[in-house]
């Protein structure tokens, strides 16, 4: 165990898990916002959870990558 409590980054497993979960989503599509994600400068905690967000509400990649490059739509989430 160590003793850093933050997230470290797992891309791959998080699109499995995505993909898992959500057959429906297209994997390099969701890749592709991840990546988005990290160009706008969220953390991985932050990428991590708002796309687990986005795949529970029923949300895709587009809605994720949206976020990522207008935080004003991260309040108008309802669901």
């Amino acid at each position: 165990m160590t003793d850093d409590p933050q997230p470290k980054p797992a891309m791959r497993e998080l699109l499995d898990f995505a993909q898992a979960t959500r057959p429906d989503i297209n994997r390099q599509d969701l890749e592709g916002a991840l990546l988005a994600c990290r160009e706008a400068g969220w953390t991985w905690a932050r990428t991590m959870v708002q796309t687990v967000l986005a795949l529970a509400h029923g949300e895709g990649p587009r809605e994720l990558r949206t976020l990522a490059t207008d935080p004003l739509r991260l309040g108008r989430r309802s669901r």
